[in-house]
């Protein structure tokens, strides 16, 4: 288990705690049930424990199930994927191509009004196959997720690859790009957006 997770398991535990002890003061089921004296706290801070845990449960669980993972890690290698990489491309013949895998996970129906966008440099021109989620207007790479908003399942990865063809130029040129998001505000609050970068040059 993550050191992350464990404290806050732990932050969970001391705060329910404390509100239990304090939820005393004002109700406790043992002043109306006929139980031993000693039991009285006990038995109340207890129940109001369990109690105070499930509603807390409840609501981290209700907002936990709207929030949505967005994963775009892009490669210079198909099927070898790493978010910590910035792979470095190299033009030959002024083609190149990248890789790249986008997995969501989560609630689906926040992709209704999401995009990611990726832009080209001036001496770049950017072409994706037919059968890609992408969209290219040879300047701007566009990821629609609009498609996907109705998975039932609430999960999918699909991995494709882009081609890069330079323009004419005769200095050596390189560029990084990376990805920006397209979301509302509110919308944003429920996105974990995770990605890398990668760099292109136009030759050695």
């Amino acid at each position: 288990m993550k050191k992350s997770t464990l404290f806050l398991n732990f932050l969970k535990t001391m705060v329910i705690t404390l509100l239990a002890i304090k939820s005393l003061d004002f109700c406790n089921i043992f002043d109306y049930i006929k139980v031993p004296e000693e039991y009285v706290f006990e038995g109340g801070l207890a129940v109001n424990y369990a109690f105070i845990n499930l509603i807390i449960d409840v609501i981290i669980n209700t907002v936990s199930s709207n929030f949505i993972t967005v994963s775009c890690i892009f490669s210079d290698k198909a099927g070898v994927f790493n978010v910590t990489n910035t792979p470095s491309i190299v033009c030959k013949n002024d083609v190149c191509t990248v890789y790249y895998k986008l997995e969501c996970k989560g609630n689906s129906q926040i992709l209704k009004k999401f995009k990611l966008c990726l832009d080209v440099p001036q001496w770049l021109d950017a072409q994706v196959n037919y059968n890609e989620i992408a969209e290219s207007d040879s300047k701007k790479i566009i990821w629609n997720l609009n498609n996907f908003a109705n998975q039932k399942n609430n999960e999918f990865v699909y991995e494709g690859r882009l081609s890069f063809i330079v323009s004419d130029f005769e200095d050596k040129l390189t560029y990084k790009l990376t990805l920006n998001k397209s979301v509302g505000f509110i919308t944003g609050l429920f996105v974990r957006f995770e990605h890398n970068s990668f760099i292109i040059q136009n030759k050695e």
